[in-house]
């Protein structure tokens, strides 16, 4: 449970991170990081119970590398829009 924890909080700053990059397409980076999340979820329904067996006859470090590719790309595209939305608050703030 703790490899979860960990993997989802330095993904989601990873996305955050990479987030300023994209920062003058923000809308377009929201829409394309909710789209894509949507489709992490379809796929991890299908996926799971296929690797689940496969990841229970591994070794412990097989395991946790499963974990790690399982969860990190849900949380990287979850951690992108926060940071958009937060500087489009703070612009919205400032004019009035």
């Amino acid at each position: 449970m703790s490899d979860s924890d960990w993997t989802i909080l330095v993904a989601a700053g990873i996305g955050s991170y990479c987030s300023g990059f994209l920062e003058r397409r923000a809308a377009q980076v929201a829409t394309v990081a909710a789209i894509l999340c949507a489709v992490l979820i379809v796929s991890l329904r299908y996926a799971l119970p296929a690797v689940t067996p496969f990841l229970r006859r591994q070794t412990m470090p097989m395991r946790i590398l499963g974990v790690l590719l399982l969860v990190a790309p849900g949380a990287f595209c979850m951690g992108l829009p926060f940071p958009l939305a937060i500087r489009k608050l703070v612009a919205v703030d400032t004019i009035q």
